[in-house]
């Protein structure tokens, strides 16, 4: 249950930074690039907090395997655990969309700024948008979602002591 408790962990720092860089870096600085890089930690965010949920699953052998890559973590999660701890469908909008738009970044051959957004292309040159109001909303939805993780996490922190 170790790496329940690292998983846990990651995940809460990885949303607070992210968190601080929108609602706290950016409205000093105003630079789109930090819409970006707080994409990235939203998305760790994201990622370790399903893993942690996916992992306590395992480990009381709810589910029988803990995938290794994101596609089958992503189907496991929506399909068993997400419907276990009453995260709803906005959330898994929320993971594929992030997931998405990190992948296509990692990909991209260009982004650049504009006025208060973030463009990132796609190999192929269609272009998304990252704004504060969408990274606002993106945080909204993750933090209920780490209100769940936290919650199951001091479940187990209760039972453990």
């Amino acid at each position: 249950m170790e790496k329940f408790t690292t998983y846990v962990a990651e995940a809460n720092k990885a949303f607070n930074t992210a968190d601080h860089l929108i609602y706290v870096t950016y409205p000093v600085l105003r630079d789109n690039k930090l819409l970006a890089i707080a994409l990235e930690h939203l998305h760790t965010a994201l990622l370790r907090g399903m893993a942690a949920l996916l992992y306590y699953d395992v480990s009381y052998k709810r589910i029988s395997v803990f995938p290794s890559e994101f596609t089958s973590q992503f189907r496991l999660f929506k399909e068993s655990s997400a419907k276990r701890y009453g995260i709803g469908e906005d959330l898994c909008l929320v993971i594929s969309d992030v997931a998405e738009m990190v992948q296509q970044r990692r990909q991209s051959p260009i982004e650049f700024s504009r006025k208060d957004t973030y463009v990132i292309a796609s190999p192929t040159y269609k272009l998304r948008t990252l704004t504060i109001e969408k990274m606002k909303k993106y945080l909204g939805t993750t933090k209920t979602f780490m209100e769940r993780v936290n919650h199951v996490y001091a479940a187990y922190d209760g039972r453990r002591h």
